[in-house]
């Protein structure tokens, strides 16, 4: 008897070898059972702003062209965050050669399920925090959302950035920490 878990593995596994196919209803389930997923992750890299659904757009033009390509040596999701973050980071190049300064959505971090918060100085903290985070090098930021604000774990981001553990960690530690240091300057 299958477990509940080997089931879902098993219906997904086939959904994707259908949208690999050709199956444009296999695609469309894949696309609503990820699109908040891939949407969150890249709202975060770029912030709110006309190309964050552009680059989604561009994640599933990317994900249906290189679907038959996809060996299930990864975890499907991990292969789609690799997608999307290499989209984000094609995106969020374009925009630093057409611009000095980058802004975001002051509601970067919100969860979209969360309430609305009304207190003016969460949201201005909830700025800070987004600006300081803005601020980091591409590289570290995009290790800082997947592990801290997407809860990936290091094996899972290296599959997703093409880079050694090691080097994770070191994105990490040097991010967080750089990001604490603006933190600490921006509340004082």
């Amino acid at each position: 008897m299958e477990s509940n878990g080997e089931y879902l593995q098993e219906q997904e596994r086939l959904l994707i070898e259908r949208a690999s196919k050709g199956d444009q209803k296999a695609f469309s389930e894949l696309f609503f059972k990820y699109k908040e997923m891939v949407y969150r992750v890249v709202y975060r890299l770029l912030g709110n702003s006309e190309e964050t659904y552009d680059a989604v757009q561009q994640t599933f033009i990317e994900l249906y062209k290189s679907l038959p390509g996809y060996a299930g040596k990864s975890k499907f999701t991990t292969w789609l965050y690799r997608i999307a973050v290499n989209v984000s980071i094609q995106f969020f190049r374009k925009r630093r050669s057409h611009e000095k300064t980058q802004t975001l959505d002051p509601e970067l971090l919100a969860d979209s399920t969360a309430e609305k918060e009304s207190s003016i100085e969460k949201k201005e903290l909830r700025k800070q925090i987004e600006q300081a985070l803005a601020s980091l090098h591409i590289r570290k930021r995009t290790v800082v959302i997947l592990h801290d604000i997407e809860n990936r774990t290091m094996e899972e981001i290296s599959a997703i950035i093409g880079v050694p553990v090691g080097t994770i960690k070191s994105r990490l530690f040097y991010g967080r920490e750089e990001l604490r240091k603006k933190l600490d300057r921006l509340l004082d």
